[in-house]
């Protein structure tokens, strides 16, 4: 006998949801609503006020695994949504329902003691979220390699940064693996690398079954994780539905006529550049090929310009080369981390093989904070000029020039290097991905090689396209006359 399939529980679910607050007009008047509100009898008529709903009628289930994007201007009843679905605040109309454990990135480090150590805070509040000591004990060296904050994880918060305080709030909170987690505006914490791992953790804690309630400002990540969007205007729910759906309604003309706009978000800048430890050598002369007209290579820069690779790290288990400089240097050849949209960057950057290979291949991948990539090309895909064989610790330069085409914001590159044989090198165009897979060798490729920034562009277009990426385009406009009946 079969049995009946198991119902679906929802992990949230709020019915008829609302927020009510009393406005007086005097600071005598709200103490007397007070006093009032125990000894009825003792201020005689009570005071009058006004009411203001923060939410009010909001409805919705959300299921494990799915993610609810909630969106909407400043002042529109977000954060008072998610602090009735945290237990903060009690609802003045309706219900709301959390099942599990949950939790709440809300502000960051709220109920952290600055007394305390990093791993102690860890520990409260995993207690506080039902964890026992022995489940914490396995987690504790996940959060402490998550937030990267080195010998400080034993050392009390009160001399922490505030960039070391949110890497260890949210590397506790999300690393605890809740049956809820509560967000709001916490994945723009940090610099890009860090905003990047964010991002990852999230998408594991969403496909293991996580209910996710992301309140953002930050469309593309509306787009990228949520099942469904609920837009708030005024406390009342304007939209619920399909995400790119409700970002249309958010940013409807109609919504620019009100005095919306889309916030600006001010991200810290990654690591700082620090001079490099390798002095500038001579080069033999080589030749370059792309696509750029009238394209002039810099030279290889000094060591002044090469960038800090602490953070940078291999992806291959067993490299076959090392990443042993890398630079980018703006159109006239100066080191440079802020470009405007359209400018062109030349990465500068050089490996050191380990072992004796056939012709060198190198390329660049640029992502996004949301590890979304963007861009990928190699010196296989330019084409340009290769030696036929590279011997055991000789050292292959790249410079790889770059239009960035890109909407303002942060982004991060990856450095790959292989190779491929030589006969195989100049018809590699004529192959397919599948056909060329088999040939190339990938020696090593380091995530988080470096970040630069992309501004808007301060003369006009001033808003040459619309989205994450600028793409060579045409178009053209008729106008035919109105049809004539006969």
């Amino acid at each position: 006998m079969n049995s009946a399939p198991k119902e679906r529980v929802p992990a949230v679910s709020a019915a008829g949801l609302g927020k009510r607050y009393a406005l007086f007009a005097t600071q005598r008047d709200r103490l007397r609503h007070l006093v009032g509100s125990v000894l009825p009898r003792a201020i005689g008529k009570p005071p009058r006020f006004r009411e203001f709903w923060a939410l009010r009628d909001v409805s919705f289930d959300l299921y494990p695994g799915e993610v609810l994007g909630v969106i909407g201007r400043n002042g529109s009843g977000k954060s008072t949504l998610l602090s009735l679905l945290a237990g903060i605040l009690s609802p003045s109309a309706g219900s709301v329902s959390v099942r599990g454990r949950v939790a709440s990135l809300l502000e960051l480090g709220s109920g952290f003691n600055p007394e305390f150590s990093g791993r102690e805070n860890a520990y409260v509040n995993g207690a506080i979220l039902g964890f026992s000591r022995r489940e914490m004990d396995r987690v504790i060296p996940e959060i402490e390699g998550f937030a990267e904050i080195g010998d400080f994880f034993d050392e009390p918060l009160k001399y922490y940064s505030a960039g070391m305080f949110v890497r260890l709030a949210f590397a506790v909170q999300a690393l605890l693996c809740p049956d809820v987690l509560l967000m709001d505006e916490v994945l723009s914490v940090g610099d890009i690398f860090f905003q990047q791992k964010c991002h990852a953790r999230m998408e594991s804690l969403i496909a293991r079954g996580t209910a996710v309630v992301l309140v953002t400002h930050d469309m593309g990540a509306v787009e990228k994780y949520c099942s469904r969007c609920l837009l708030l205007d005024g406390g009342r729910a304007r939209f619920l539905g399909p995400p790119i759906e409700a970002v249309q309604v958010y940013m409807s003309p109609a919504r620019e006529a009100e005095g919306g706009g889309e916030e600006t978000r001010t991200d810290q800048a990654p690591s700082a550049r620090l001079p490099g430890s390798r002095t500038a050598s001579p080069e033999p002369p080589c030749a370059f090929a792309g696509d750029i007209p009238g394209l002039a290579f810099p030279p290889w820069p000094g060591p002044e310009a090469f960038i800090d690779l602490s953070r940078a790290f291999v992806v291959e288990e067993n490299p076959g080369a090392r990443l042993s400089a890398v630079a980018i240097l703006d159109g006239n050849g100066r080191p440079a981390q802020d470009f405007a949209t359209g400018d062109t960057a030349f990465f500068c950057y050089e490996f050191t093989v380990q072992k004796d290979i056939e012709a060198p291949v190198g390329g660049i991948f640029i992502s996004t904070d949301l590890n979304i990539t963007l861009h990928g090309r190699s010196s296989l895909q330019l084409p340009a000029p290769a030696p036929e064989r590279v011997e055991n610790g000789g050292r292959v330069r790249f410079r790889q020039a770059v239009t960035l085409g890109l909407t303002p914001g942060w982004y991060v590159f990856m450095l790959a290097f292989g190779s491929i044989p030589k006969e195989d090198y100049a018809p590699s165009l004529d192959l397919s991905r599948d056909g060329l897979h088999p040939r190339l060798s990938i020696l090593t490729r380091v995530a988080r090689a470096g970040a630069f920034r992309v501004t808007a562009r301060k003369s006009p277009p001033n808003l040459p396209f619309l989205g994450y990426v600028d793409l060579p385009g045409a178009v053209s406009v008729s106008v035919l006359p109105p049809a004539r009946e006969d």
